[in-house]
């Protein structure tokens, strides 16, 4: 159901039900915090759920953010343009980076899941 990466089936951890934290890996050890330096003096707080791939050895092959949540009101050309920078900076975070295993009965299996990535800006 969740599509095959190098010949070899991947297991949909959102289906599975294991998404939510049952059994899942802990993606969040794995994200590169990166708040773009642009959006900073815009922006506090960004909400980018993303769809990632990753293969049996860990690494992130697909990362697929699928919108931007900013709680501000700013004006539609520079919201726009904050959204496409926390849309890039979601998918370098964890696109080719190393991420944990996900394994059933003791073999390490390719998985693909939808994680919540949260940017927070703290002065």
């Amino acid at each position: 159901a969740g599509g095959s990466v190098d010949g070899e089936g991947v297991v949909d951890l959102d289906v599975e039900g294991t998404g939510t934290g049952g059994g899942a890996p802990n993606i969040a050890r794995c994200a590169l915090r990166n708040f773009p330096a642009e959006a900073k003096a815009y922006v506090e707080e960004a909400l980018v759920p993303i769809q990632i791939t990753v293969d049996k050895t860990g690494l992130v092959r697909e990362a697929k953010p699928l919108f931007v949540q900013i709680n501000k009101e700013l004006p539609p050309e520079l919201k726009s343009r904050m959204k496409s920078l926390f849309m890039k900076a979601a998918r370098e975070s964890l696109l080719g980076r190393k991420c944990p295993l996900y394994y059933v009965n003791g073999e390490s299996k390719p998985y693909k899941l939808e994680v919540p990535l949260s940017y927070e800006l703290y002065n």
